[in-house]
């Protein structure tokens, strides 16, 4: 018998929440203001514009913020474009150069190892 009142009261507790999260609109109204097809005025206006400051000085916050990643996104995007080509650039130069004869890197005279190398090569 305990069993059946406690899934009775339980039951209960649901019905009443379920209601009266109905009931309840986002604004406070009754339900029945949306019921007939009308809807507060809050709810169509877009919130762009705002009287209180706060709110404004917010979303120019977020407009300048945006504006900045933009403009680091596009100046990132010009120095990776400048470096890509100053690197194809001496690249260029490096092929076009001879090297002289037992320059780093280069062999030198008798199929010695080239300056620099380490022992054993």
């Amino acid at each position: 018998m305990k069993l059946r009142e406690i899934i009775g009261a339980s039951a209960l507790v649901l019905l009443a929440g379920t209601a009266y999260g109905q009931s309840a609109g986002t604004d406070g109204s009754s339900m029945n203001s949306s019921v007939s097809g009308q809807t507060s005025p809050a709810a169509t206006v877009p919130a762009t514009t705002s009287n209180d400051p706060l709110v404004q000085k917010r979303m120019e916050d977020k407009a300048a913020k945006k504006q900045y990643k933009a403009t680091k996104k596009a100046a990132k995007r010009e120095l990776k474009q400048e470096k890509k080509q100053s690197k194809a650039e001496l690249q260029q130069q490096l092929q076009a150069e001879p090297k002289p004869p037992g320059a780093v890197g280069q062999p030198g005279e008798y199929g010695q190892p080239p300056l620099g190398a380490p022992p054993g090569k």
